[in-house]
């Protein structure tokens, strides 16, 4: 079965549907920079990221990103200039979620686990991953703020979908209006009484 990151993002909120604090899917956390494809912390407080792919191709790509994958690595980062930077804030523990056979254990990073979706559309384990750290990270005001943003984004674009949908109908009622109104032109004249034949031939005379 073909599976779209939407499926295995969908699989992965079920499956922690009754085992975290918080979980979200295309949020920025650790960086500005740095998307998770899916988010979540327990209840103990420990944070676990999921880089979804659904091919090898988007799987390598992901590598391109020296900065995130050196933090997930080792905790610091390069700078331009040269110089090493502590960055603490990480996840505790990392996974990548693809289709059943596209991965092995032994493609996988030692800093990283390995997650299939199944052709049933269950997530099993073939890697898990290490901790990176075992510090419990204070999220919950960054959060708050994230959640409060996207729910304010959310909500302008349903506003902004309504004033189109209403848009749309309005454009669609003058629609009918017009039509009605050509048709009622169009029945009056076929109703016109027609003048009498030799009313019109004595005009030509």
């Amino acid at each position: 079965m073909n599976y779209t990151s939407q499926d295995i993002t969908n699989a992965l909120h079920k499956k922690y549907i009754n085992n975290c604090k918080y979980k979200v899917s295309s949020i920025y956390v650790f960086r500005n920079d740095w998307e998770s494809d899916f988010f979540l912390q327990k209840a103990n407080d420990y944070c676990y990221e999921f880089e979804v792919k659904v091919s090898k191709a988007d799987y390598k790509k992901d590598f391109t990103k020296y900065t995130k994958h050196e933090i997930l690595s080792t905790g610091k980062f390069t700078k331009h200039d040269g110089s090493i930077c502590d960055w603490s804030k990480r996840p505790n523990k990392f996974y990548f979620v693809v289709p059943m056979g596209m991965l092995e254990a032994k493609d996988i990073p030692t800093y990283a686990g390995l997650m299939v979706i199944t052709d049933k559309g269950v997530l099993k384990t073939i890697k898990d991953a290490p901790f990176l750290h075992k510090n419990k990270l204070k999220l919950e005001e960054a959060l708050c703020q994230k959640f409060y943003s996207y729910w304010i984004s959310e909500k302008n674009n349903r506003l902004e979908a309504n004033r189109i949908v209403s848009n749309l109908l309005k454009d669609i009622d003058d629609l009918k209006k017009i039509t009605e109104t050509d048709d009622q032109e169009r029945q009056s004249k076929n109703n016109e009484p027609s003048e009498p034949k030799d009313k019109a031939v004595s005009n030509t005379k």
